[in-house]
């Protein structure tokens, strides 16, 4: 690294993850944060932002990256898995102008990415996880799969987000189901997985986030419980809370650390009754969208792989984390109105509180008074959806 540089934060993304990224991102002193992306988000308006990339196309990124590495030490931190893949297949060239973790160099990453693969790292490494029905012929799977319902989901979700906008994957609840989703998909049937549901309500899942340093070893980590997700069921988190649990820090390290992982990790464990056992259902390399009640605990997880990154002085881990609630605010509402709306859904409605247990912190992933233009820009982005979605019924 040149010391005689100036120090930059490049976060790729403009969600509200990115939102949580940069908001945390501001405590690190003399280091300025510019946000990169496709479409303008809530990350881009944050007053805690030096510039703004909007870009039409991510060709134009990496040409952008090498112009202000004369000037800058730059560290990379994608914040959605378009931006890790683009890393990933770029790694390489980028390597030359900026500092990213090695997870995305040596195409770990992609790895996790990719929900098959994912599969077979988790069965190589004894971690329970739902049973995975995939050959290459999905129509005998109609006499493989033991017992409905299942889900369906993209083996790389950004891929196929055109085919379940606002979704992660589909509920099959029968043979019959199953057969009509066949003929539909069948031309693109590789890049499908089907999986075994994971009975029980949302507010049995916990969630995983840590860094790993060069030596795959845990440096910091937080965990939390989901208590409510939208879409409900198979969906992002809407209502989480702070909740230590070893057992999922336990799994989550022993895994990553295995597998040689190096950065900044999310992942995502479901109680089974019936093995009486958690179950792992994803891991991400990145923050996930509920990070920003880690950073408003105390667990400045990204914060520790940043400063590693530009030669800082190590943050203070702080191990009484605070409690949180986190709530994100229109999704959750969304989330609750399907449920009361959708008596017959798969899943039991979630136990929320029999959680809350104490005198919860509240934040949310967007709004907050000392960074008020995310809130409004988010909210435009609503009403902007929702005057498509209407107008494509009329």
């Amino acid at each position: 690294m040149n010391n005689t540089k100036d120090k930059l934060v490049l976060v790729l993304g403009s969600s509200a993850t990115a939102l949580a990224i940069v908001r945390e991102l501001n405590r690190i002193p003399d280091t300025s944060i510019v946000v990169a992306s496709l479409e303008k988000g809530c990350a881009n308006t944050s007053r805690f932002v030096k510039e703004s990339w909007v870009l039409s196309d991510l060709s134009d990124l990496t040409k952008k990256i090498e112009q202000v590495s004369r000037r800058y030490n730059i560290v990379l931190m994608p914040s959605s898995d378009l931006f890790v893949e683009w890393v990933c297949h770029n790694a390489a060239v980028l390597n030359q102008f900026c500092f990213f973790d090695d997870c995305y160099l040596d195409q770990i990453a992609l790895k996790l990415l990719d929900k098959e693969t994912f599969s077979s790292l988790a069965s190589e490494n004894n971690l329970l996880q739902p049973q995975v029905y995939s050959i290459d012929d999905f129509s005998q799977q109609s006499e493989v799969i033991e017992s409905y319902p299942i889900f369906i989901k993209p083996k790389i979700i950004h891929q196929k987000r055109s085919d379940i906008p606002g979704k992660k994957g589909m509920v099959i609840r029968n043979k019959e189901q199953w057969l009509d989703w066949f003929s539909r998909y069948k031309s693109s049937q590789k890049d499908w997985l089907a999986q075994e549901i994971i009975l029980g309500s949302e507010d049995n899942i916990m969630l995983f986030v840590g860094c790993f340093d060069s030596k795959y070893q845990l440096i910091d980590c937080f965990t939390a419980r989901k208590l409510r997700q939208s879409p409900i069921g198979f969906g992002s988190a809407s209502l989480v809370i702070t909740e230590f649990n070893q057992d999922i820090v336990d799994m989550s390290s022993k895994l990553l650390s295995k597998v040689g992982y190096s950065g900044v990790c999310s992942g995502e464990f479901k109680w089974c009754g019936r093995r009486n056992q958690w179950v792992v259902i994803e891991f991400n390399p990145r923050p996930a969208l509920w990070y920003s009640v880690a950073t408003a605990s105390g667990a400045l997880i990204v914060s520790q792989v940043i400063s590693r990154k530009l030669n800082l002085e190590n943050i203070p881990i702080k191990n009484n984390k605070a409690k949180v609630l986190w709530r994100y605010g229109l999704k959750d509402l969304f989330s609750q109105w399907k449920y009361f709306k959708n008596k017959n859904f798969v899943l039991p409605k979630p136990k929320v509180k029999p959680h809350l247990k104490f005198n919860y912190k509240r934040t949310y992933p967007v709004f907050t008074l000392a960074d008020i233009k995310p809130f409004f820009a988010e909210l435009r982005t609503y009403i902007t959806k929702l005057i498509k979605r209407i107008l494509r019924m009329t």
